[in-house]
């Protein structure tokens, strides 16, 4: 019987959650970056002492600036949020964007919204755009799909059409400054 990694940790009593976004934090407090994005870094409907710790502690170590989607997710993800969140020590973030990708994948659609969590801010007079991202991935890369006919993969593969519609918004904004892009791409 396989149980789902939540339970599995419950089972176990103790993921360690609080502990590793602790260390996450103080080895971003010792770097030296302007901008830090993170992907999987879900609030959910159930719970959100994790993500709400971690903020307080990015606060404290000096990343004053953030943007991040409300705690829960929004339709169709009824579990969270879309996990996504952009933080700079110095630059004022201002013009939070929040964007699902209009193509979700048939296992993420009611789970989590893939997209985009954006911002700008102004270093030396120009404005700038930054975009974290988390793409679903190309089907050819789960292997645990592997049994299904091709076409059958070709049509539940919504990585193309969320890259075109990044494109687009990242066109979209060009024309306003320079743009930014982090994220995890989920790609070989």
């Amino acid at each position: 019987m396989v149980l789902p990694l939540f339970w599995l940790t419950h089972l176990k009593g103790h993921d360690y959650k609080a502990e590793r976004l602790a260390e996450l934090a103080e080895r971003l407090r010792l770097g030296s970056l302007d901008f830090v994005f993170l992907q999987e870094f879900y609030g959910c409907w159930y719970s959100d002492s994790s993500r709400k710790g971690f903020l307080k502690l990015m606060i404290t170590n000096g990343f004053k600036h953030r943007a991040v989607p409300p705690a829960t997710g929004s339709f169709p993800s009824l579990w969270a949020n879309s996990g996504l969140a952009v933080f700079s020590r110095e630059h004022e973030v201002k013009d939070l964007t929040l964007h699902a990708f209009k193509r979700q994948s048939f296992y993420d659609k009611y789970c989590v919204n893939r997209g985009v969590c954006g911002c700008s801010t102004e270093i030396d007079g120009k404005k700038l755009w930054i975009f974290s991202i988390h793409c679903g991935p190309p089907m050819n890369v789960l292997s645990f799909f592997d049994f299904l006919p091709s076409a059958v993969q070709k049509y539940c593969d919504v990585f193309e059409h969320q890259v075109v519609e990044l494109a687009a918004m990242i066109n979209m904004r060009k024309g306003e400054g320079e743009v930014i892009v982090g994220g995890d791409y989920n790609c070989k």
